[in-house]
């Protein structure tokens, strides 16, 4: 049987461990195993590394596969696969669509098989790898924000990655709450948030913020250029994803490449979380 992998969307904590996961448990049934790179534009343009003799996959940071937030092209995807007898799909919300794609197309006969992994844990219906390692990285950020803020009397803003979704913002805010004095989301009005900010400031003496990414605060910015303190911003970015899985990503990661493995023995085209399953064709009726 020859079998292919491979990861697609943004870095993610956790996805090493599941392609050496995978890769042992394929091996020690005498199947082929094809690393796919690059994710999807590997699928297009066929490119392949064959994992059939590789023992030890590096568990730590990145994907030893690479990554690209290629689309997939289904005319190339129909030639390029067609000898796979399954795919895995490591990806994120975006990426999973070409994934699914792949395995609502009656012309291929590939077993789809998508892992969720993404630091926004924002695929609906199911449980990703990353986020926890993400929060856990990002709650880092706010001990260092707090620190600038309390020691040199300061309003310190830390942004917060997700353009479309707030839970790495809020998660994180929770896991810090007794450092975090305020919170912009989507959710929150900044015409109140503004004077809630300064109100702390002028009570605490300090004022230590978490912003969502895909908030536009420029006038809680100017409001706050009436007071006279010194206001900092830090934006860690992506780099809380460019990190090793915490121990929950490990276990996680471990325990959804055994179970998408058992699964594909006489499954078909579904997508593995970490707590549940979920079909394409349901998947398609909630994106």
């Amino acid at each position: 049987m020859n079998v292919g992998i491979l990861t697609a969307g943004g870095v993610c904590p956790g996805v090493n461990n599941i392609i050496h996961t995978l890769t042992r448990l394929e091996n020690a049934q005498n199947n082929r195993m094809f690393g796919i790179y690059e994710g999807f534009r590997g699928v297009n343009n066929n490119l392949r590394l064959d994992l059939s003799s590789r023992d030890k996959i590096d568990e730590g940071a990145g994907s030893v596969l690479r990554v690209s937030c290629d689309k997939v092209d289904i005319e190339k995807a129909i030639d390029n696969i067609n000898d796979l007898d399954r795919l895995y799909c490591i990806c994120g919300n975006e990426s999973m669509k070409s994934a699914k794609e792949l395995a609502m197309d009656d012309r291929i006969e590939t077993n789809i098989i998508g892992i969720a992994k993404t630091i926004f844990n924002d695929i609906p219906g199911i449980e990703s790898i990353g986020f926890q390692t993400a929060v856990q990285e990002f709650a880092k950020y706010i001990d260092y924000a707090y620190t600038e803020a309390t020691t040199t009397n300061s309003i310190v803003f830390i942004e917060a990655p997700g353009r479309c979704v707030t839970g790495l913002a809020t998660q994180a805010t929770y896991a810090r709450y007794s450092k975090v004095t305020d919170i912009v989301t989507p959710d929150t009005t900044n015409k109140i948030k503004m004077h809630q900010i300064r109100n702390n400031y002028e009570i605490n003496g300090y004022a230590t913020v978490v912003v969502s990414e895909n908030c536009d605060y420029t006038d809680i910015l100017s409001y706050l250029e009436e007071v006279e303190a010194d206001v900092k911003i830090i934006s860690p970015g992506f780099s809380i994803r460019d990190v090793e899985p915490c121990v929950y990503d490990v276990i996680i990661s471990h325990e959804m490449a055994i179970q998408s493995f058992k699964l594909a023995q006489d499954k078909r085209n579904f997508i593995k979380g970490a707590t549940n399953a979920l079909y394409f064709e349901d998947f398609l009726n909630i994106v």
